[in-house]
Parts: C-alpha cells; sequence; structure tokens
C-alpha cells in the first residue's frame, strides 16, 4: 500500500541529472515492517542506498568507526551500516561486519553513480576457504541500462534476448 501511495503521488523528473531508481521489497529480518524500516535509507541527504541482509555487529562498527549513533540508526542495521560508509572514507566496514549483505547505493553528490557490494559469507573469509553465499546478487545489462537484482528470475523476466543470462557479481568487491 505504501508503494502504491508513492507511485500515485510523485511525479518523476526525467530531466534530474540522476538516472538511478533503487526499490527494495523488504522482508523483515530485524525490525517491524513499517515505513521507518521501509528502503532505500537515506543518510544526509546524499547517499540512498538499499541492503539485503542482517549487520550483527552494526554497534561494534560504530565504536570502532568513531561516528556517534543517533536514535534513527538504533532502529536499523542498514540505516546504520550506510551512516557508516557514508561518513568514513573508504570501504572498511565491508571487511569487519558479521552477518550478510548484498547493497547497492548511489550519492546524489555524485550523478549518475551507483555503487553495488556482494559480500562472501565472513566464515569463509576467516577460514581462507571457498565464499559461501551471504545474499544473492545479480546483474544484467540490457538495451534499457543495468539491472541489479536478488531475484535471477526478475532479470530474466526483462531481457533483450532469450539466450541471456543474469551474472551474478563477484564477492567482497564495491
Amino acid at each position: 500500500k505504501l508503494f502504491q501511495d508513492f507511485i500515485e503521488t510523485h511525479v518523476f523528473n526525467h530531466n534530474e541529472p540522476n538516472h538511478i531508481m533503487i526499490g527494495h521489497a523488504r522482508q523483515a529480518s530485524r525490525g517491524g515492517q513499517s515505513e521507518e524500516f521501509t528502503h532505500p535509507h537515506v543518510i544526509d541527504d546524499d547517499l540512498v542506498g538499499v541492503h539485503n541482509g542482517t549487520v550483527e555487529n552494526i554497534y561494534d562498527l560504530f565504536h570502532e568507526s568513531g561516528i556517534k549513533k543517533t536514535g534513527e540508526d538504533s532502529v536499523s542495521d542498514s540505516r546504520a551500516l550506510y551512516r557508516i560508509l557514508h561518513r568514513v572514507q573508504g570501504f572498511k566496514v565491508l571487511n569487519d561486519y558479521r552477518g550478510g549483505a548484498a547493497l547497492i547505493w548511489t550519492k546524489l553528490s555524485e550523478p549518475n553513480s551507483i555503487y553495488v557490494y556482494h559480500g562472501a559469507s565472513i566464515k569463509s573469509r576467516l577460514a581462507n576457504t571457498k565464499e559461501e553465499e551471504e545474499r544473492p546478487l545479480f546483474f544484467m545489462q540490457t538495451s534499457e541500462g543495468y539491472y541489479f537484482s536478488s531475484m535471477e528470475n526478475s532479470l530474466l523476466a526483462i531481457r533483450d534476448e532469450a539466450d541471456q543470462q543474469p551474472m551474478i557479481l563477484k564477492y567482497n568487491r564495491v
């Protein structure tokens, strides 16, 4: 219902310099199913992102990054992870989290840029064993642009050619 209301009441200006659309159908793992947990999250009126997964050590990461968490950050591990990514230079936090993460974000201050991250299991990183799937993340390029999805079938539905196949993103790279 919230999505339907949003689509019906918002006009999208195609003259904007940023031509990126990010959405996420969320199954709640932490927190409730309410507007405050709805993705995408907007951080500092600049970073806009979605996260599929759960970060188990988010408050330890806040402490290690030296960022003072706000009440908003206490609500969602996804929002908190994006606050760290936005306020701390570099992607170190992506090496230090425990849990699952498939992330897509953009910065309004960097028109037409998109960041995508697909994590492999921290267990495999620590044990130096074969990478294990945390959260699937596929991509496909079509004549209309680039698409990313955690569901391979959604990309198959929009492909240009019948033999075109989605590709899985490499692990642990932005």
